[in-house]
């Protein structure tokens, strides 16, 4: 039976030395074969060969059908790897005789040809490469995205080529170009966090925000703790509008310094749009229902209305007189609009339905300490700290300031400290342990305090 030969050079390397021998049976069907038998070969040209471990159809070029062609040179593709065949017209024992003979030479001539072939392409291609990420320094990405479009043309499946270039489209404003060729990256590479993180933006971008989900969620499961995906998850989902799983996205977003402030506003709708909608399934079923009057003055608040938003809390508590939170809201608007004695009315009403609420006790320990009263303060300060008080800076500041007020300047001392620990950016803080060390008479402690208050606040005025 006649057998065909067949060398393969490795990747990078024209070295005769590094190759793969095999033998196949031509099937007289004309198919490619698919049959191959491993064969073993030893000279002392061929000093380490390597052989094919799973023999598979060989790949083009070369006829399906090999014909006679003793000791013929196939053409060979540039880059890459390369095979040549050998057709000695005989079985398989004459074959070995001839290959042994004819190997050294020809292996060599296909070895140069290879090396001809693939060469010059090389630096032109790396040029490219180079030319497209200088172009990218001077933040010219259109001219960096068509020098890679020309290096893909003869590398086509290179991920990390791909999300340079979808990354350029992006960067240009092309978010449509960006989005096939970011997703061809992300099916070559799904580990590339960059490419599925702007896949998904790109997709958002075009407003195809179904389709940003899942390419932002890969992102954030790669990279956990990446700011920009959970604040571009979290639109999506706002978007979708789904607000009530998008909160925590934009959560924890929020805290970044680069995109906390665009994460808060998005907060911001994302709790109004779950509170109207909590709103809007509680007025369908029961339209009467004091809960509908609450919610309704909470999103007339939100929104500003506050003569709105105190009708309806005021609506509420004739229904329900007893409804705990009502009051402590209702304070807080006529605080912010500084009608402190109103406010302290509606605390104080709010504290005799709830004796622990936080917040009504600690605007009144601020109430009274504006008042001049820093011992009624105090036992609402205390009162509020018995809950664990979710605003702990500012509790032991006004503390620390009516402890001050009243001469007790150790209390005030071990409030304003505990004060630091909890907000240490805070400057009014350190000014009220500059007078308590004044009086203390301790000066260097004083200069102390004074320099960090200086320079808090002139942190806090930039």
């Amino acid at each position: 039976m006649r057998v065909v030969y067949c060398l393969r050079f490795k990747r990078g390397s024209a070295d005769p030395r590094f190759l793969q021998v095999c033998g196949f049976y031509p099937r007289n069907s004309g198919k490619a074969a698919d049959s191959l038998r491993r064969e073993s070969l030893h000279c002392n040209t061929v000093k380490s060969c390597f052989f094919s471990k799973v023999f598979r159809r060989i790949p083009s070029p070369g006829p399906r059908r090999l014909e006679k062609a003793p000791a013929a040179v196939h053409p060979l593709p540039q880059g890459g790897e390369g095979w040549v065949y050998f057709d000695f017209g005989c079985g398989r024992k004459a074959a070995l005789r001839y290959l042994a003979v004819a190997l050294a030479v020809a292996a060599i001539s296909a070895a140069l040809a290879f090396g001809q072939a693939s060469t010059p392409a090389q630096p032109a291609t790396d040029g490219l490469l180079l030319q497209a990420k200088q172009a990218e320094l001077t933040h010219d990405f259109p001219a960096a995205a068509e020098l890679y479009q020309k290096y893909l043309r003869s590398h086509p499946d290179q991920p990390e080529i791909l999300q340079r270039l979808g990354l350029d489209y992006y960067l240009s404003g092309r978010f449509g170009g960006a989005i096939p060729v970011l997703a061809k990256a992300v099916k070559l590479d799904s580990s590339l966090w960059g490419s599925n993180l702007f896949l998904g933006i790109s997709y958002y971008r075009t407003g195809r925000f179904s389709d940003a989900l899942g390419p932002l969620q890969r992102a954030l499961k790669l990279k956990p703790d990446l700011p920009e995906a959970n604040l571009w998850l979290g639109s999506a989902l706002l978007a979708e509008h789904e607000p009530e799983s998008a909160v925590p996205y934009l959560q924890r977003a929020s805290t970044d310094a680069r995109v906390g402030a665009q994460a808060d506003s998005l907060l911001v709708q994302a709790c109004r749009q779950a509170a109207e909608s909590y709103y809007d399934r509680i007025a369908k079923l029961s339209p009467n229902s004091y809960r509908v009057d609450e919610l309704k003055g909470q999103e007339l608040a939100w929104e500003g209305t506050t003569v709105g938003a105190l009708l309806q809390y005021q609506k509420a508590l004739n229904l329900k007189p007893d409804l705990e939170g009502v009051h402590g809201a209702m304070g807080e608007i006529y605080w912010q609009q500084r009608q402190f004695a109103l406010a302290a009315k509606e605390f104080q009403a709010e504290l005799r339905l709830d004796p622990l609420d936080e917040e009504s006790n600690r605007r009144l320990g601020e109430y009274w300490v504006a008042k001049g009263d820093p011992a009624q303060a105090i036992s609402y300060f205390n009162a509020a700290m018995a809950v664990h008080t979710q605003s702990p800076g500012e509790v032991y500041h006004f503390l620390g300031l009516a402890d001050l007020s009243q001469g007790n300047i150790t209390n005030a001392e071990a409030a304003l400290k505990l004060a630091v620990r909890a907000n240490p950016r805070e400057p009014s803080n350190y000014r009220l342990l500059m007078q308590v060390y004044l009086r203390m008479g301790k000066t260097d402690q004083a200069a102390k305090e004074r320099a960090l208050f200086e320079k808090y606040t002139a942190t806090t005025n930039r």
